[in-house]
């Protein structure tokens, strides 16, 4: 009867211990603040002020290659009155056919877009796809480059009420037809009429500014029509969440310095950052998003990293960044993706940033630039997942993070933190059947 007694006052014990730090974790919460009181830089005058939106809204989360060409097809069929686009580039043969079908059917299609870009060879087919979109019946316009170095947007908004915002260009490597070739990007569609109030009023300033398209500008080189494949295995379908959300817009170069750097400095256990390159200096400083990062880091934040494989800025950056503890940096699979080209920055598993903005001084301070903070688990979830895959197959360049294994798990996890925790759990049963053996031969051997 003793041994009995014994036994079970010894489980109970056990599982006490066993099960504390497991509860500690659950219970704890993040949330996110903002740094009032801390002067960022703004060399420009901000047009566009910060704003939050709360409320309950219904959010569609995509990404690139597996999704967003299906995802932005659906919503160009499903516009019943107007489409307003502004974005760097937009010549995917597929969409402008999604497009010219909208117009036929008496929807009002505005793009805003750009004319020089830093690639060359994509100038002629921009104009191409002014040219296609005009004779449909569009209204194109070229953005306003003394404003603006580069209009790098990625934004629509459909029928004032939907509002997509992207890392990816409306071009077939940033929105393949078919999802086993192309480059990773994110997006997100907010269905909240005062978010799409808010980028409508960035789309008429804009379009203020703009010049039309002539047909003195020419018509272009025309995209071929032909569907790459490729070996991504796509694993990843859209999904979409209805609840509680918080927004926040993001514009540059009004915003996005400080929103960003408050997003960075708002990380209380992990920051996970997804970028096609990031700048080590702006000009002869250090970039204030590196300096944040560091700051993360020293204070306790495990940062994982990941690039683009290729993009020469990140070489000055590893090198910075390689000597500090609680942060990690790795190489995207370019086997999978034609180009890592997101724009996208995860905090704590609750906050996710959905952007065109590259991590240089031009992108932040000098483009014309959109993105969205979403404060929702189930949105930054939904990215963080897709980070893990990316990283489970990437290059990593190095390590720094103590117990680095449970917080960069191989592959996708439905809950947040649900690897670790499962480590704990079941070592700490198998810890407690081993110890009831021992317990209870010593108890016969009496």
């Amino acid at each position: 009867m003793n041994v009995k007694r014994n036994i079970l006052l010894f489980i109970l014990i056990s599982s006490v211990i066993v099960s504390y730090p497991v509860l500690a974790v659950i219970n704890r919460s993040t949330t996110i603040y903002l740094v009032e009181d801390r002067t960022y830089n703004i060399e420009t005058i901000a047009e566009f002020p910060i704003e939050r939106i709360e409320g309950n809204m219904s959010i569609i989360v995509f990404t690139s290659p597996d999704s967003s060409y299906d995802v932005l097809v659906n919503l160009i069929n499903s516009a019943k009155n107007d489409i307003k686009i502004e974005i760097y580039s937009i010549y995917n043969p597929y969409l402008l056919k999604a497009l010219n079908d909208a117009i036929k059917r008496g929807v009002s299609v505005n793009v805003i877009t750009e004319k020089y870009h830093a690639s060359s060879f994509e100038n002629n087919y921009n104009i191409w796809a002014a040219w296609n979109l005009t004779q449909a019946g569009a209204s194109v316009y070229w953005s306003n480059d003394t404003e603006f170095a580069y209009t790098h947007a990625k934004m629509a908004i459909i029928d004032s009420s939907l509002t997509v915002i992207m890392s990816g260009n409306w071009v077939k490597t940033g929105v393949p037809v078919h999802p086993s070739y192309g480059n990773r990007e994110w997006g997100v569609v907010i269905n909240n009429s005062d978010v799409a109030d808010y980028f409508i009023d960035v789309f008429i300033e804009d379009l203020s500014i703009a010049r039309p398209y002539s047909t003195s500008d020419g018509n272009g080189t025309i995209v071929s029509g032909y569907i790459p494949h490729g070996q991504y295995p796509h694993p990843f379908t859209s999904d979409t969440f209805q609840g509680y959300f918080e927004v926040t817009p993001v514009v540059s170069p009004d915003t996005s310095e400080t929103l960003i750097r408050q997003l960075i400095d708002s990380a209380n256990e992990t920051l996970e950052i997804a970028q096609l390159y990031i700048y080590k200096n702006w000009g002869t400083s250090l970039s204030p998003f590196v300096t944040d990062i560091v700051e993360a880091a020293q204070r306790g934040v495990k940062v994982r990293i990941l690039l683009n494989n290729g993009s020469s800025p990140n070489e000055d950056l590893v090198q910075h960044l390689q000597s500090y503890e609680n942060i990690a940096v790795a190489y995207s699979n370019d086997t999978y993706f034609k180009t890592y080209h997101v724009k996208g920055v995860i905090v704590d598993g609750k906050i996710v940033l959905v952007s065109s903005i590259n991590w240089s001084k031009t992108s932040v301070r000098s483009n014309r630039e959109t993105g969205v903070i979403i404060k929702g688990k189930d949105v930054a979830m939904y990215f963080r997942n897709i980070f893990n895959w990316d990283w489970s197959v990437s290059k990593v360049v190095f390590n720094n993070i103590v117990n680095a294994t449970e917080e960069t798990p191989s592959q996708p996890s439905g809950e947040e933190g649900a690897g670790w925790l499962s480590i704990i759990i079941e070592t700490g049963i198998a810890g407690i059947i081993i110890a009831i053996i021992v317990f209870i031969l010593k108890s016969r051997k009496k």
